[in-house]
């Protein structure tokens, strides 16, 4: 009994260490899920602990996903939608928030398509992702199939401009124009692109003569 006693201390001081220890699971957490058809599928964003963002790997401002779960309700079934973790910019629909607006931010899910802004790509070779580097636009169905990057991987997206009724959308783009491997206030080309909103199919680049 004596011994019992005597290990008691050393187990309880055991068990409150190993489950302090953070677990890879611990990396990720999920956000509240998003209505994407209501027939079949949610996505379900995965978010960075807060931890990554102050270590070498990102430095950007700002939430970012790091995947999203597709999730058939109907079936009970789900699958991630990237292959990989990356850096996405969160899904805004029609009920953005004050902040959102703040930050002059335009939601990018039409009725057949959800558009992603994604930081994928270490353009500058630092060793990181950071605001440096181009955010490239990614699209998929609304039942998350189909992914298909639109712009390319050394050109970075500005905005995204949604035009329903007339059945296209706007892309404005910047160019790497002094080809520093980073995009800043130097790069003054930029230019719009039509993205047809039934085909995905890219128009010709609207550019100042």
């Amino acid at each position: 009994m004596q011994r019992l006693f005597a290990t008691l201390p050393f187990l309880i001081f055991l068990n409150i260490q190993l489950c302090g220890q953070p677990s890879a699971k611990d990396s990720e957490y999920f956000a509240e899920p998003i209505m994407m058809d209501s027939l079949s599928t949610m996505f379900i964003p995965v978010l960075y602990n807060a931890k990554l963002f102050s270590s070498e790997k990102i430095a950007v401002f700002g939430n970012y996903y790091a995947n999203i779960i597709v999730y058939d309700f109907k079936l009970d079934q789900y699958r991630r939608l990237f292959p990989h973790n990356t850096f996405i910019e969160p899904i805004i629909t029609n009920d953005y928030s004050y902040v959102d607006k703040m930050l002059q931010r335009t939601k990018n899910i039409s009725k057949d398509w959800v558009f992603l802004s994604v930081k994928s790509v270490d353009y500058t070779g630092n060793g990181k992702i950071d605001e440096l580097d181009p955010t490239v636009l990614y699209a998929s169905t609304r039942n998350g199939t189909g992914l298909k990057r639109l712009t390319p991987e050394n050109e970075h997206v500005i905005s995204l401009q949604l035009f329903e009724k007339q059945g296209f959308a706007l892309i404005k783009l910047l160019r790497d124009s002094d080809g520093d491997r980073s995009f800043r206030a130097m790069d003054k080309i930029s230019y719009y692109l039509k993205i047809d909103l039934k085909t995905l199919e890219l128009g010709h680049p609207i550019e100042v003569q």
